[in-house]
């Protein structure tokens, strides 16, 4: 069976086994928000992880650029 996870104009259909993590030190809003979908069944190493992020851009025409060096940023830190 799948659940659905809605917030902000942004749907997930996702297994009923992954659970929803917001953290809860950044921002949750219409203009900046993370949700990550973890696997919680079977070995560690076959788990399936997803993360949905958004964020306002200043200039439209510099949003992938400054998104993949948010991106970059965010995982460079793990």
């Amino acid at each position: 069976m799948n659940s659905v996870f809605q917030a902000y104009g942004i749907r997930v259909k996702y297994p009923e086994r992954f659970r929803i993590y917001i953290n809860q030190r950044r921002q949750f809003n219409n203009r900046n928000g993370m949700v990550k979908f973890d696997d919680t069944v079977g070995p560690q190493d076959g788990r399936i992880s997803l993360t949905v992020s958004w964020e306002e851009a200043k200039e439209q025409t510099e949003f992938g650029k400054q998104y993949l060096e948010h991106a970059e940023e965010h995982y460079s830190k793990k």
